[in-house]
């Protein structure tokens, strides 16, 4: 997203210039970090990853966040299609393959023909989505659902997701975001306790949501 664009562009002009000052406008750090790049001697990636959106850079495009050099080298991750605008070659990823999406779903092989084609059900649903599919799993095993109740939990789930998110979410018409988003949303309903030892929980997750994944500490968990 353009903000998580900014965000990086600043802590890059920050570990090219340790001095570079917190007010700086958008356009002064990008400047900084281009013209560094530019002429930098050795070879450097930049990624853009989770380019899912490309909508939401239509007051600033994206190519104007990418610095020029002959030996720098840009990455773009995305489930968008049609980006063929900005140039370069395009290696399409493909998703995973049935066998590999049902034993990661179950752990284990199919005890019947019956099972195999319930869980190929919530495979194909879920996309074939490793996180999805591994979050799905955990909350089949953990409720200790029939593998025929799992899509009943998960539309329920989702028809929640819908009425309490906007019409412009941009997530809310991509079915691999959603999936995850769905599952994730399981996954919180297991948090287990009374009504306030819950929302303590809910509150220190999502707290923990906005930390750097590096940097979450046991010591808040022991505090916790």
């Amino acid at each position: 997203s353009p903000i998580s664009v900014a965000q990086s562009y600043n802590a890059i002009a920050k570990a090219i210039q340790k001095d570079f000052p917190d007010e700086a406008d958008l356009e002064t750090t990008i400047s900084l970090v281009q013209y560094t790049l530019r002429s930098w001697p050795q070879r450097w990636l930049m990624v853009f990853d989770n380019y899912d959106n490309p909508k939401a850079f239509r007051e600033k495009p994206v190519r104007e966040y990418i610095p020029e050099s002959g030996i720098g080298y840009i990455l773009f991750t995305s489930r968008h299609t049609g980006l063929e605008h900005l140039g370069g070659n395009q290696v399409s990823v493909s998703s995973m393959t049935q066998s590999e999406s049902l034993d990661l779903l179950l752990q284990r092989l199919p005890s019947s023909l019956e099972e195999e084609k319930e869980a190929s059900n919530i495979s194909n649903s879920l996309g074939r989505l490793a996180l999805a599919l591994h979050q799905a799993g955990a909350y089949i095993r953990s409720r200790k659902l029939a593998l025929t109740e799992f899509m009943s939990h998960y539309e329920k789930r989702k028809e929640i997701i819908f009425r309490e998110v906007s019409d412009d979410w941009e997530y809310r018409n991509q079915d691999g975001p959603l999936s995850v988003f769905t599952t994730w949303e399981l996954s919180f309903s297991l948090l287990s306790g009374d009504e306030k030892l819950r929302a303590w929980k809910n509150d220190f997750l999502t707290l923990a949501g906005f930390f750097d994944p590096k940097r979450i500490s046991e010591r808040y968990f022991r505090a916790y």
